[in-house]
């Protein structure tokens, strides 16, 4: 999953003066100032944090805040702060961070491979967990409890 970071790979071609053959040159290019899409096929459904982790209130609040943020640019979502410390509400986990839970389900899944999830605030608790690939973010999971990569109150 070499460009989850932000980056799609873009490819341009050019003649070689000498040899008249095409070149390839591709360079990796940020869209951190492109707006979210979302994919759901990679969707978790029958696994913990997958369809039955929705409950009542938590679906329409889920889908008002999903909806919001598809007016967002990455820069934006990258931006937002707030929450007990004041850092990040949206960034990269590294799986290894998240719990062995977590890690066996991406095993089940066939998806070890990936080295980060991107984790989104929906609110005080509620994470939405997916593969970042340029702009888009392919949906995993929906975390209410914020379980699958808890966060611990320094100096405890």
């Amino acid at each position: 999953m070499g460009l989850s970071k932000g980056k799609k790979k873009v490819e341009s071609k050019k003649l070689d003066p000498k040899t008249s053959k095409e070149i390839v040159a591709s360079k990796n290019v940020s869209t951190n100032n492109e707006t979210l899409v979302w994919r759901i096929g990679q969707f978790d459904w029958e696994g913990p944090w997958g369809i039955s982790a929705f409950k009542g209130e938590n679906l329409k609040e889920f889908l008002e805040k999903v909806k919001w943020r598809e007016t967002m640019t990455w820069a934006e979502i990258l931006q937002q702060s707030g929450g007990r410390r004041f850092g990040t509400n949206n960034h990269p986990v590294r799986v290894s961070k998240l719990i062995k839970r977590a890690q066996d389900r991406l095993e089940e899944l066939e998806m070890d491979d990936i080295d980060e999830l991107m984790s989104l605030r929906i609110n005080g608790t509620a994470r939405l967990f997916g593969i970042r690939a340029g702009r888009v973010l392919q949906v995993l999971w929906y975390d209410p409890k914020h379980e699958v990569c808890p966060s611990y109150k320094q100096n405890t």
